[in-house]
């Protein structure tokens, strides 16, 4: 059985009225391999309000409860269990960086030292209506991860 491996979590910040909505929302943005391989990737995990996305991270916490997943770290016991991944989504959350809105209109946008760009059916289009599609599913609480909207690029990530 291969154990998923984060190797880092981040939280982007959208504001409101970039997606005409009436609160900012939050993407939860990870990095993430496995115990039997080389090969890292980002990924939007979920796209939602703050407090839709603190619940997303406790509903979603029974993952951890096996030891399916751990941190990266050097230590002999980095398996997570629920509390720690609520707790590192919060933290991230709290330390959430801004997208540099001049770019929402473009099909590339950066925040901080991640590059977002359309995914699949939004390849071609904006970062704006890939986060407006995004925020749609959100809404459709359908509890399911966010991955299908953009494609996530930074450091650390091994292909």
């Amino acid at each position: 059985m291969s154990t998923t491996i984060y190797h880092d979590i981040r939280v982007v910040q959208v504001p409101a009225t970039c997606i005409d909505d009436s609160v900012d929302h939050f993407g939860l943005i990870v990095l993430v391999g496995n115990s039997r391989g080389t090969t890292r990737r980002w990924e939007m995990e979920y796209f939602a309000p703050e407090a839709a996305l603190t619940a997303y991270a406790v509903a979603t916490s029974y993952y951890f409860r096996n030891g399916s997943a751990a941190w990266k770290t050097h230590r002999t016991n980095s398996a997570f269990d629920p509390g720690k991944w609520i707790t590192r989504v919060r933290k991230a959350i709290a330390e959430a960086e801004e997208i540099s809105v001049p770019f929402l209109d473009r099909t590339i946008a950066s925040s901080g030292p991640l590059l977002l760009e359309g995914r699949r059916a939004f390849q071609d289009k904006t970062i704006r209506e890939a986060f407006k599609a995004a925020r749609d599913f959100s809404r459709a609480d359908t509890g399911q991860p966010s991955r299908d909207f953009l494609s996530v690029h930074g450091p650390n990530e091994v292909k």
